[in-house]
């Protein structure tokens, strides 16, 4: 699953959830941005596991979520 670090911010006093998704395609990102794909999937299981376990509030808290483009191929001889 993702990795999740927390931290807080001393001026609002708000907790903030890092989710660290790896490295992934172009076209999941892509999808990832429009809001749909396997990527916002596992989001949103994530963050649904964090507030049944109370780490997360319902409405204040942010959540950051980090992916890494993977690099392309350049095929079997390059």
């Amino acid at each position: 699953m993702a990795d999740v670090q927390e931290s807080t911010v001393d001026q609002q006093e708000e907790k903030m959830v890092v989710l660290d998704l790896g490295s992934k395609s172009s076209k999941t990102i892509k999808r990832l941005r429009q809001g749909r794909g396997k990527l916002m999937d596992q989001v949103r299981e994530t963050i649904d596991q964090l507030r049944e376990e109370n780490e997360l509030s319902e409405s204040s808290d942010v959540v950051v979520v980090v992916v890494k483009q993977r690099r392309k191929s350049r095929g079997f001889l390059f």
